[in-house]
């Protein structure tokens, strides 16, 4: 992983880690899609300074490690896929948390 790969999955994880890990079937308007979205996903690129192409990259690169996983079925308005944190990178990021004396995942959202 680069360090490049680093930036995107700690921007995609700020933006969706407090997220919920189920959602209602009851309730189809609430759902994964609208929370990516509603979060900020179209602004990953941007807040990361990347061109589409290396922000591409980046997210199938994190994708294979099982950090990130796809939105089957979806597109933002660049025509890329749409993504989200999966459980392993949930449990990775809380053992760095708990067992590191570093600051490590601790970014400033601003």
């Amino acid at each position: 992983m680069s360090p490049t790969d680093m930036v995107v999955a700690a921007q995609i994880f700020l933006q969706q880690e407090d997220m919920p890990t189920d959602y209602p079937k009851s309730n189809p308007m609430i759902n994964e899609l609208a929370d990516v979205k509603k979060r900020g996903w179209i602004t990953v690129s941007e807040k990361c300074n990347l061109n589409e192409v290396s922000l591409q990259l980046s997210l199938v690169k994190l994708a294979k490690l099982g950090l990130i996983r796809e939105l089957v079925g979806y597109l933002d308005n660049s025509g890329q896929g749409i993504y989200i944190i999966t459980p392993i990178f949930r449990e990775f990021v809380k053992y760095i948390r708990t067992t590191s004396n570093q600051p490590i995942m601790m970014f400033d959202q601003s």
